[in-house]
């Protein structure tokens, strides 16, 4: 075996490690000299990069914290030269050692091979084959001596590298944990943020690097999947799935394209869709929905706000730019060629914002928004239909489709911009004010804001459609709108908030008051239904949900004689409270509101979290009712003339409305059958064991904007106490029916108001304070040898009258019927709020007929 073979040298290029041991030095020299290093937060180029503020200062302190850190990384990088260098000489000793050890191994063996060969000659064959091999054998013995020698010199080197070598990557290891901890090593992103760990704004720069890169990759891949190459389309959903709602990326993305980009983008998609090459509508629609929630992400400064200072400030200063270049392209026309389709800026933004996932912002509506429904004014206010402005248009033979979209309605909703802009505003209350209170130009109207251009202006924009019928200003009846308009309705303490419930509920009882259902027009196609409620149709939902958040409101107004104010919202203490500016006008909106689903009135298995709009009024105003009786013992009233006040102008309020949505459903040739039976379902749902609360959930008036009252009623969890019987009622489809009906829902709506009044009354046991102890229940009975009617020792708390047994029930009217006993809490009340009904209700009988 050569010496080579048995002692082979040391791994390592020692050349190599003192050329890494250089870099080093060279690295820590160049940092040691470097601005920051040596001026730290003085550095001049700092406070010439941001003007004195926020970002200036966290600048600098950064800056300090950075020269330390470089400081720190120079004499790591020092020790870690210093490491490899020590080594590299020991290395290369150690090879040389081993080099002149393989040398004297080699010799050893060469002597013990050139004995062999002079035995072997003839010469040495006279002498005895003893004495051959005695010296034969001293010879190998001489050679294994030898080479064990050499091979204890070859194992002290190794051994002497081998803890230089360990010592070098001891100091090696601490070095590089003391920059970047062992379990931070898994990734790329990972070693980043470990290295830049408590350096926000060295952070952000990274983070803005990566997303240049990465969003420069994602442009390409969508330039592609727009023109429909499905491989792009799927390496973009795996790289960049995620990164939609990134805001590094989002705007990077954005900056990248630019508002011409993303136009050709959209460009290529429904360029090739409309002429046959993209067959895939869901592959655009995955287009789409990235680059929509993308676009929505840059544009929404709330999602900066886990950014550091440097690159919020930088975002915002770009983002206003941006605003401004996407407001001169909403106006432009995108057409690549002279004969190529053709669609507006906004179209593009509209459809972007359509399929975003998150909510663009308030900024995003308060200046490109307003922009936008400044020019879509400006486009439809001599009736030009708005596909021919906004939309792409036809090409060929047949509707140009967007994507994902087949054909009718649905066609024309994704082509209109106004839809995306609203449904990305529902999404978000702030969002939604900023763009619905908007002003508007108007020349004659100095006021107008876009919730009322949309709602007095847009509304009646009619269309042709195939078949010589009309659509009008929104495809979807004003779906978008009353969502947009509801999201922004959060905050009763909120002037804004207030602000646009009114406008949404004044414009909606004026445009019905101003388009009555007896002189509609032909081209709705729905004779006694008004013009102005078919249109907007779709808006009765947010309307009710409005009104019923709003209950104190709308009692106070429905309540009083009819009359105008100027105002539309009251501030009082602190709260605001929308004011119906035009009374006159409610019974009508009411009559509409009862259009609303009426099929659906009398079956809330079908309402499923969304009950109908004169459901959710309805309940309100009861759960109103009783709240206002229950809370009179706080209030420190005479309980008798308060409740029956209360209950006077409860039963008012409710005649009207009842009334009103009877007339609402006769003249669209629906009857009330369907509003009958609604009211009886409701009143079921208050008989017996059901709390309130319970009422109020399967309604769908829930705790929000003005619902004060709400939140009370569902906290005191009243009780119901009164089994009304429902069956008494008018069944429908008798033969009466045309004279019953009408009495029949003011019967119903007269049973569940006293229901709820009892039920209110009994809960807050006002004989506790009376100054009359003979009214006391326990105090009665003890009288009168009563069975008892209450539940517990106190006699403070009386059981559902759905539980009592028949003695018991008839001790219980006895007591409520007797002056000297619960007449003046129960039963006084209560003719109050039946006759109330009953007078609320008689304006409206000349009219239906009766």
């Amino acid at each position: 075996m050569s010496g080579a073979s048995a002692l082979p040298l040391p791994t390592g290029d020692p050349a190599a490690i003192s050329g890494i041991s250089a870099r080093l030095a060279q690295n820590a020299s160049r940092a040691d000299q470097s601005v920051l290093a040596t001026q730290g937060s003085s550095a001049a180029f700092i406070r010439q990069a941001w003007s004195d503020g926020a970002a200036s200062r966290a600048a600098c302190g950064e800056a300090g914290r950075l020269s330390g850190r470089i400081s720190a990384t120079d004499n790591r990088l020092r020790q870690a030269d210093s490491a490899l260098s020590g080594y590299a000489a020991a290395l290369r000793q150690a090879r040389t050692t081993v080099t002149r050890l393989q040398g004297d191994w080699d010799e050893a063996d060469a002597a013990y091979r050139s004995t062999i060969n002079a035995l072997n000659r003839s010469e040495a064959r006279q002498m005895p084959d003893e004495a051959r091999q005695h010296l034969a054998d001293r010879a190998a013995h001489d050679r294994d001596t030898s080479q064990a020698a050499t091979l204890r010199r070859y194992e002290r080197a190794l051994d002497t590298l081998s803890t230089q070598g360990a010592a070098a990557a001891r100091q090696l290891n601490a070095l590089a944990d003391e920059t970047i901890p062992r379990d931070k090593t898994g990734s790329p992103e990972a070693m980043r943020a470990s290295l830049t760990n408590g350096l926000d704004i060295s952070t952000g720069a990274m983070k803005r690097g990566v997303a240049q890169a990465e969003a420069a990759a994602a442009k390409d891949l969508l330039a592609k999947a727009a023109q429909g190459d499905a491989a792009a389309l799927a390496e973009l959903k795996q790289r960049f799935g995620d990164k939609a709602k990134d805001p590094y990326f989002a705007q990077a993305l954005q900056q990248a394209l630019g508002p011409k980009g993303t136009d050709q983008l959209i460009y290529d998609m429904l360029h090739g869709q409309s002429i046959g090459h993209v067959e895939n509508r869901t592959s655009n629609d995955a287009v789409l929905d990235f680059l929509g929630t993308a676009f929505a992400t840059a544009a929404n400064p709330e999602a900066d706000k886990d950014m550091d200072i440097v690159s919020r400030e930088g975002a915002a200063t770009w983002r206003g730019q941006w605003f401004e270049a996407l407001k001169a392209d909403g106006r432009s026309r995108v057409q690549p060629h002279s004969y190529s389709p053709w669609f507006s800026g906004y179209y593009a933004q509209g459809l972007l914002l359509s399929h975003a996932s998150v909510p663009a912002g308030a900024a995003y509506m308060d200046t490109v928004g307003a922009d936008f429904l400044a020019y879509d004014r400006e486009g439809i206010v001599g009736n030009t239909a708005r596909s021919y402005i906004h939309g792409f248009p036809q090409v060929g033979s047949g509707e140009v489709l967007t994507p994902g979209v087949l054909a009718g309605d649905n066609a024309r909703l994704a082509a209109d911009p106004m839809n995306g802009f609203l449904r990305n505003a529902s999404a978000d209350g702030a969002a939604s004010r900023a763009l619905l209170l908007h002003g508007v130009p108007d020349p004659k109207d100095s006021h107008l804001t876009g919730i009322d251009y949309l709602m007095k202006q847009r509304w009646q924009l009619q269309h042709p459609e195939p078949g010589g019928t009309f659509y009008t200003g929104f495809a979807d009846k004003g779906d978008a709108l009353g969502a947009a308009a509801l999201a922004g309705d959060h905050d009763s303490s909120n002037l804004k908030a207030t602000l646009l419930a009114s406008k949404l509920v004044n414009n909606y009882v004026d445009g019905i008051g101003a388009h009555p259902a007896g002189e509609a027009k032909p081209f709705g196609g729905h004779p006694g239904v008004s013009d102005y409620g078919y249109a907007l149709s779709g808006l009765r939902d947010s309307v009710g949900s409005v009104m019923a958040y709003h209950i104190g409101d709308l009692d106070t107004a429905l309540g009083a004689p009819a009359r105008d104010s100027q105002a539309l919202v009251v501030t009082l203490g602190g709260a605001h409270a929308i004011v119906i500016s035009h009374s006159g006008s409610l019974d009508a909106a009411i009559g509409d509101l009862a259009l609303d689903r009426s099929d659906a009135l009398a079956d809330p298995q079908k309402w499923g979290d969304n009950p109908p709009a004169l459901a959710r009024v309805l309940a309100a105003e009861v759960a109103y009712t009783k709240v206002r009786i229950g809370n009179l013992g706080e209030t420190g009233q005479e309980f008798t003339t308060a409740a029956s006040s209360i209950s006077q102008h409860s039963g008012v309020v409710l005649g009207r409305v009842a009334g009103a949505a009877a007339l609402g459903l006769q003249e669209a040739g629906q009857g009330t059958d369907a509003v009958n039976a609604m009211v009886r379902k409701l009143v079921t749902m208050g008989a017996g064991e059901i709390p309130i609360d319970k009422i109020i959930a399967a309604t769908g008036v829930a705790a929000g904007p003005g619902g004060a009252v709400i939140t009370t009623v569902a906290g005191k969890g009243f009780d119901s106490a009164v089994d009304l019987l429902a069956n008494a009622v008018a069944p429908d489809g008798a033969e009466a029916r045309a004279q019953a009906q009408a009495w029949s829902l003011r019967d119903a709506t007269t049973r569940l108001l006293v229901q709820q009044i009892r039920s209110a009354t009994l809960e807050s046991h006002p004989w506790t304070s009376d100054s009359v102890p003979t009214n006391d229940p326990i105090v009665w009975q003890a009288t009168h040898g009563g069975v008892p009617f209450w539940s517990d020792a106190a006699g403070t708390t009386i059981i559902p009258p759905s539980q009592m047994t028949d003695q018991q029930w008839a001790t219980f009217e006895a007591w409520a019927k007797d002056p000297k006993g619960g007449s003046q809490y129960i039963t006084m009340p209560t003719i109050e709020a039946q006759q109330s009904v009953a007078a609320g209700y008689q304006p409206f009988l000349q009219k239906l007929g009766r």
